[in-house]
């Protein structure tokens, strides 16, 4: 089974929200959404994801396929 794209909104919280779909063969974290910019680059960098992966935007990340 292909896995299911992630996106998390909110990322206070949402350390543990990443930290399983990374871990998980069915989940890929495509997505990081939070108002807080310095925040969205802090997360992506501390679960080594690509800068891309982030944005500030809820209308990007519902759009994003």
């Amino acid at each position: 089974m292909k896995p299911l794209g992630l996106g998390v909104l909110g990322l206070g919280e949402g350390r543990s929200i990443i930290s399983a779909g990374l871990r998980s063969d069915r989940w890929d974290v495509i997505a990081l959404c939070d108002l807080n910019e310095a925040l969205g680059r802090e997360r992506c960098s501390e679960f080594d994801l690509p800068a891309a992966t982030y944005t500030h935007s809820l209308d990007a990340l519902l759009a994003n396929p």
